[in-house]
């Protein structure tokens, strides 16, 4: 009787080691490590659904938070979002973006985190040589940002996503509007 209760605690905790252990595994294999971009790059391909390789433009990372610019063989420009794995701290996963941007605009992709904050991420690529700024305002606060080498890729992180609005606007020079 004594052997048969061993065995029985003994399958239970193995069974539970293995489901942990299993649960570890699931989150490592399905995130990628923030300096490894070809992992970024398939993980962004797959999770965008393109049936083409991506190609990392630009990563920029803020808090919780790490986007890739990215584009396709074909020249289809894509932008993808990947949150912090809450485990392994180096660690992404996709969790939204966008496919087929239009190249020489600046677009946003803005949510409210889990976390109740505001998350706007602008992106854009071959933005036209005259662009040298964008501004947005959010929350009553205005924010102007340059453009630099044709590209822009940002993550604003706003406490409150009572209000998200992050509608760019290209600015010249004189960081006068551009219509």
């Amino acid at each position: 009787m004594m052997i048969k209760r061993r065995n029985i605690i003994l399958l239970f905790l193995i069974a539970a080691l293995l489901l942990i252990g299993g649960f570890f595994a699931v989150l490592w294999f399905t995130t990628v490590d923030a300096e490894n971009m070809d992992g970024i790059a398939r993980q962004a391909a797959a999770y965008l659904q393109s049936d083409e390789p991506m190609d990392i433009k630009e990563v920029e990372q803020r808090g919780n938070f790490l986007a890739a610019l990215c584009s396709t063989a074909d020249g289809r420009m894509a932008v993808c979002v990947f949150d912090k794995d809450p485990v392994f701290k180096n660690r992404w996963k996709a969790n939204g973006g966008r496919l087929s941007l239009t190249a020489g605009e600046i677009s946003s992709w803005n949510y409210g985190s889990s976390n109740g904050e505001a998350v706007l991420i602008f992106f854009g690529e071959e933005i036209p040589e005259e662009v040298c700024w964008y501004t947005f305002t959010n929350h009553g606060i205005t924010y102007t940002c340059p453009v630099e080498a044709n590209r822009v890729l940002d993550i604003f992180i706003i406490p409150d996503s009572d209000d998200i609005n992050g509608y760019p606007i290209p600015l010249d020079k004189e960081k006068q509007e551009i219509k």
